[in-house]
């Protein structure tokens, strides 16, 4: 989304519907040899899901850098190939 109320419209009442919030991480930005940097919007969808406090599940392709609070989040996680 491009704007504050797209953001209100759209994820926010999506997210605030949901039972739960499952999310995918998957490989971006090469940052070296081995750590790809994850999806930006992946970490904020979950920022907005955790200060909702909807239970999730997260999917992590091998070699992505967990940052932001994907970082802090305490989480069922999977890594996947």
């Amino acid at each position: 989304v491009h704007s504050p109320e797209a953001l209100t419209e759209n994820i926010f009442s999506h997210l605030e519907s949901s039972e739960y919030f499952v999310f995918i991480d998957f490989k971006r930005d090469k940052l070296d040899a081995a750590n790809y940097r994850g999806s930006l919007f992946v970490n904020q969808e979950l920022a907005i899901a955790t200060y909702l406090k909807i239970p999730n599940l997260g999917f992590h392709e091998q070699g992505v850098l967990r940052e932001g609070i994907a970082n802090f989040q305490i989480y069922i996680l999977i890594i996947f190939f």
